[in-house]
């Protein structure tokens, strides 16, 4: 019988300490060991919903709890160390020219935060909702998480009726043509606020505002102009002309242009053999050869058939 008393009593030891909780080891660099194996890496990923908020949420107790040993510097060392490399490049950046330590703990989540949060709006958001398809290549529960999640981020606990008729009245705007007005619709409902109440029919109102405005723009741009303005512009218009034409046609070809823009100022004429004119143009070019222009004086011993002759024995 003692014997059994004194393995009864071995085994209620045995049980309290096993129910006692495991302490945290003393070493604060151990306790940061022991952490750095514990938390997972942090990767931004916005589409799927994968932000620095929901990372951090999951590993709260942990930085508040089991890191209550460690000092502030300790803490945000621990933080950056889950980060990844390119996470961690970006914030490195951003900070500058401060450096992570000059950063408490508290302010390093804050930034943390505001750089890898959802950056998109609650009217994005609601509309990438409504828009959701499944593909053949997905399976039914994977697009049942999905939808989950969209109608999670749809915060339809919080949307009111009017909300969802604008959000169905901008979603319908589709197209080029409403580029301008779907944009500056989107905008008044972002900017919502409890003065500021927007409604289906104040869009509608802004619509037609719009559209009357662009209308307004579009008639002034066409507007005639004067009778002078006109007269000056078919003065400049029949100067332009006249300076681009000569006054008579040209003695190589007889086509309205210049004799220097002549294309056939290197064609041979089939006729005499001459180079410098068309077909039938000879008596024009010899005559421009023998008569001098006006303020030139006749060149010497310039003889009118450039062709050799044979001599005569």
């Amino acid at each position: 019988m003692a014997e059994l008393q004194q393995v009864v009593l071995l085994i209620k030891e045995l049980l309290q300490k096993l129910a006692q909780p495991t302490t945290a080891p003393s070493n604060p660099e151990q306790t940061l060991q022991a952490l750095i194996s514990t938390i997972g890496e942090f990767s931004f990923d916005e589409e799927n919903g994968i932000t620095f908020e929901e990372w951090y949420s999951r590993y709260t107790d942990l930085f508040e709890s089991d890191a209550q040993n460690l000092d502030n510097s300790a803490k945000v060392r621990l933080l950056l160390s889950k980060l990844d490399k390119p996470s961690h490049a970006r914030y490195v950046n951003y900070i500058l020219p401060k450096l992570p330590k000059d950063i408490d703990f508290a302010g390093t989540v804050k930034i943390l935060s505001q750089m890898f949060g959802t950056h998109t709006s609650i009217f994005n958001k609601r509309y990438q909702c409504l828009q959701l398809v499944k593909s053949e290549a997905e399976d039914i529960i994977t697009y049942g998480a999905k939808v989950n999640r969209a109608c999670e981020n749809f915060d339809l606990k919080d949307m009111s009726i009017d909300q969802f008729k604008c959000l169905v009245f901008v979603s319908g705007l589709k197209g080029h043509a409403y580029a301008d007005i779907r944009a500056r619709i989107i905008s008044q409902i972002d900017g919502e606020t409890a003065e500021a109440h927007v409604t289906l029919h104040s869009l509608i109102r802004e619509y037609q505002r719009l559209v009357n405005l662009k209308a307004d723009a579009l008639m002034i741009d066409r507007q005639p102009c004067s009778k002078q303005e006109k007269g000056i512009s078919h003065q400049q218009h029949s100067s332009k002309t006249e300076g681009n034409l000569p006054r008579t046609p040209c003695w190589q070809c007889g086509r309205m242009h210049f004799v220097r823009h002549c294309p056939f100022s290197e064609h041979q004429c089939k006729q005499c053999n001459r180079i410098g004119h068309k077909e039938g143009y000879c008596g024009c070019v010899t005559k421009r050869q023998t008569v001098p222009a006006r303020g030139q004086k006749k060149p010497l011993n310039q003889p009118a058939n450039r062709q050799n002759k044979p001599r005569e024995k």
